[in-house]
Formats: structure tokens, C-alpha cells, sequence
């Protein structure tokens, strides 16, 4: 399988999240030490597109889960077994106002962390 920059991370069809770097052809399928993008998340019954100027990012890194919500920053523990993956329940996050459309993002995205429950590499 071909992993390109527009390989997506898709969790538990919840969060979908792009690369910002290609994984190399013989790349050890993991979505671990890679800087992922969210591109699009599940809100009030519908798929939502995150806007282009929306910078909601992922790296998972040795059980903890780090990142920016759309405004602010994150952290949370998880547990990666094969194509398993879960999130703790507790994230913690840093306290900035975030407006409309940043705090929508982060709602969304934070909403969704802990229904995750595996992880899928598509192009």
C-alpha cells in the first residue's frame, strides 16, 4: 500500500486525521510518531469539514496523546494494541476563550477522543 501526504488516520470513523510528512513505502504501519491533522470529525449527526485555517493536530508518542484542539492544547493517555485504540476518558487541556468556528473544532474533536476504539490507515 502506497502512504502518501494525503493518507488519512481514520478513528473509530469519529476523527479523520491527515499526516503533515509521508510515511515511506516500507514504513511499519503505526499511527505513532507521526504529526496528524484533523481534517474532518462527527458532530450532531453529521461528518463536519474542519476549516482550512483550523489547525487541529495528534501525535501519539509511548501511551500519551498530545496535541492542539483547535485552540488549545491537550494531553490524554491511551493504549495502542495492534489495530486497538483507546483514550483515556481524562484529557487535560489548556484554558484559552476559543470562538466559533477554533471551539466548535475542539468540541467536536475532544467530544470524540474517548469513543475511539481502532485505527485505519486509508488512501
Amino acid at each position: 500500500m502506497s502512504r502518501t501526504a494525503v493518507m488519512r488516520l481514520a478513528l473509530a470513523l469519529a476523527l479523520v486525521l491527515s499526516p503533515t510528512t509521508a510515511l515511506g513505502q516500507d514504513a511499519e504501519a503505526s499511527p505513532e510518531g507521526v504529526e496528524w491533522h484533523l481534517t474532518s470529525y462527527a458532530a450532531d449527526a453529521a461528518v463536519k469539514t474542519v476549516p482550512w485555517f483550523v489547525d487541529a493536530t495528534l501525535v501519539l508518542e509511548d501511551g500519551t496523546a498530545a496535541g492542539n484542539a483547535g485552540c488549545n492544547r491537550f494531553d490524554a493517555t491511551y493504549v495502542l494494541e495492534g489495530t486497538t485504540l483507546t483514550f483515556e476518558p481524562t484529557v487535560a487541556m489548556t484554558r484559552r476563550a476559543c470562538p466559533d468556528p477554533q471551539g466548535a473544532v475542539e468540541d467536536g474533536y475532544i467530544a470524540n477522543l474517548p469513543a475511539v476504539s481502532h485505527w485505519t490507515i486509508e488512501d
